[in-house]
């Protein structure tokens, strides 16, 4: 198959910027050259610390800003983003695959879904603010199973609460 890229100015960017169908972001504004344009040249994107998203610099509605390139991608292509939809990155889940062909606008509920779909919602290890491994959520049930400690002892020992240690136990969180 053969897979055309096609581009087009980007809303608001009063025609010195372009996004392409394959995920980048052009421009042909000379830094420093007080407003003159040049020669169509791909602008450097660098990932967001924060989400992992590539993201640019571009001057919009005359100021400049930083804006996530699967947003421009989107909102050149396909309009704004509908009030209470969001973006999403399907069928392929990197956060850097930017192409038009991987990006649409969708609800919350699909996006989660995806994420599922993908493997990569941040639930256990992978959750940034987790204390526990499955290590030592299986640690906690095995101890548990030999009666030697309560809940409450359990949770003083890897510094849970008992509340916490009930949910291991009854499968409500941590569920293999």
């Amino acid at each position: 198959m053969i897979n055309i890229i096609r581009s087009a100015y980007i809303p608001g960017g009063e025609r010195r910027y372009r996004a392409r169908t394959d995920g980048t972001i052009w421009t042909r504004y000379i830094s420093g050259g007080n407003g003159k344009l040049g020669s169509w040249r791909k602008l450097k994107s660098h990932v967001s610390k924060q989400r992992g998203y590539p993201e640019v610099k571009i001057k919009l509605n005359g100021k400049m800003v930083t804006r996530y390139v699967h947003s421009l991608i989107l909102l050149t292509f396909r309009g704004p983003r509908p009030k209470g939809m969001q973006t999403r990155h399907f069928p392929d889940k990197t956060k850097t695959n930017c192409a038009l062909n991987n990006l649409s606008y969708g609800t919350h509920k699909e996006n989660e879904q995806d994420k599922k779909t993908h493997n990569s919602h941040a639930k256990g290890e992978r959750h940034g603010k987790s204390k526990l491994t499955w290590k030592i959520v299986r640690r906690i049930r095995w101890m548990a199973k030999t009666k030697k400690f309560s809940q409450r002892k359990l949770g003083r020992i890897f510094g849970l609460t008992q509340g916490h240690v009930c949910n291991i136990l009854k499968n409500k969180i941590w569920r293999e």
